[in-house]
């Protein structure tokens, strides 16, 4: 997937979130884990999902900014050719 850089840092990044819990012993081969692989692939696939639905979010606003600032200046540009300035 792709992301916008901003909206990720070093903890979300996938691989690194990844290798960091296994580092820390989060999920291992050994008992007793504190959670299984299986489980810790849910939990950063739900995050990967709220990020991919925070960039499409974050999409769609800046297109209805863009469109409300558009309509904005055309009724500012009717005013000015109304008003003769």
């Amino acid at each position: 997937m792709n992301y916008d850089s901003s909206l990720m840092t070093q903890s979300q990044d996938p691989i690194n979130l990844e290798m960091a819990a296994l580092e820390s012993g989060v999920y291992d081969h050994e008992e007793p884990s504190l959670m299984s692989k299986e489980h810790f692939g849910i939990i950063t696939t739900t995050q990967e999902g709220i990020l991919n639905t925070l960039q499409v979010m974050s999409n769609e606003i800046a297109n209805h900014t863009a469109t409300i600032l558009k309509k904005i200046q055309e009724i500012q540009e009717k005013r000015r050719n109304f008003n003769g300035v």
